[in-house]
């Protein structure tokens, strides 16, 4: 079995799932369109249109059983929508420790 160090499945797998929701949160919840959105995260319409479909950013799972990251995804969101962050700017810093708490891989770039 291949050698996966957890800040690579962070980036392969739970990044994009994590923007994907965000992405959602913006058009779904608080009603931005996708151009906008697009523009106030720095990513292409097309971007926002496959994360909206799940076509792009899969693995929603990765969050649903995380109360703690699902509520980030909703204020990074009301943040981003506010307008009180730059959604060019979003940390994804603290998800990412979150989950790797209690991981014994101590040495992650990263960490």
């Amino acid at each position: 079995m291949p050698f996966k160090p957890p800040c690579e499945v962070m980036v392969q797998a739970f990044l994009p799932a994590l923007r994907s929701e965000i992405v959602r949160q913006l058009v779904n919840v608080h009603g931005i369109k996708q151009t906008e959105v697009a523009e106030k995260l720095g990513i292409t319409q097309s971007a926002v249109s496959q994360y909206v479909t799940r076509t792009r950013g899969k693995s929603p799972d990765l969050l649903e059983n995380n109360p703690e990251i699902k509520e980030f995804v909703e204020q990074v969101a009301r943040d981003v929508a506010s307008g009180k962050i730059d959604g060019k700017d979003i940390s994804m810093c603290g998800p990412c420790k979150f989950l790797k708490e209690g991981d014994e891989e101590e040495n992650c770039i990263g960490a």
